[in-house]
């Protein structure tokens, strides 16, 4: 199954986060496809998905700031056991 297109994954997760900052979301869901590039092409071994970004826009809603967000629980989301790829997520997202 693929993932939504970025206006109805916006759309979405908007309705389930109505009081997150509009232009956070649009900057988690940027990165958020970005990661699933990476995957698609085998660079990540895993990416985030649209239910995870509502989970984060829970955040946003509480007041913490997007870069927050991305650092305490966008990134945490690429560690698994040995498995560290949150640097890579930095390079990929910065590009």
């Amino acid at each position: 199954m693929d993932y939504l297109s970025q206006a109805k994954e916006e759309k979405l997760v908007m309705s389930r986060a109505p009081k997150a900052n509009p232009k956070a979301v649009k900057t988690l869901i940027d990165r958020a496809k970005k990661t699933r590039e990476a995957e698609k092409s085998g660079k990540l071994s895993s990416a985030i998905s649209t239910r995870q970004l509502i989970d984060m826009a829970h955040y946003l809603e509480l007041g913490f700031t997007v870069e927050e967000v991305f650092e305490n629980i966008f990134l945490n989301n690429f560690i698994n056991g040995n498995n560290d790829e949150r640097s890579e997520i930095k390079a990929i997202c910065q590009s």
